[in-house]
C-alpha cells in the first residue's frame, strides 16, 4: 500500500446521484469540509480527528487504516455510504 492511501477506497452517494471513491484521507477531509449532507453527528466528529492524525503522519500505516475505518462509520451514519454489492 502507498503511505497515505487506503488499501481500498470507501464509496459515497452525494447528492441526487454522484458516487466518489475516496481513496485517501485528504480527499475524505475535502468531503467532509465541503460536500458531506447537513448530518453531523458523532462518527462525523470521530472521522474528522481520526483523518487530521492520518494527515499529520501519512507513514503511519495504523492511523491510516483507523482514518478509513472512521470516514466509514462516519459515511455509514449520514447515510451515504455505498456498500460492495451496491452498483
Amino acid at each position: 500500500m502507498v503511505p497515505g492511501w487506503w488499501d481500498r477506497p470507501v464509496k459515497v452517494l452525494v447528492g441526487s446521484n454522484t458516487t466518489h471513491h475516496i481513496t485517501r484521507p485528504s480527499a475524505a477531509a475535502d468531503l467532509l469540509l465541503h460536500d458531506w449532507p447537513e448530518f453531523y453527528g458523532p462518527a462525523y466528529e470521530r472521522a474528522k480527528v481520526a483523518i487530521l492524525k492520518a494527515m499529520e503522519n501519512p507513514d503511519d500505516a495504523w492511523l491510516n487504516a483507523a482514518s478509513r475505518s472512521a470516514f466509514e462509520e462516519a459515511a455509514r451514519e449520514a447515510g451515504i455510504l455505498v456498500s460492495a454489492t451496491s452498483r
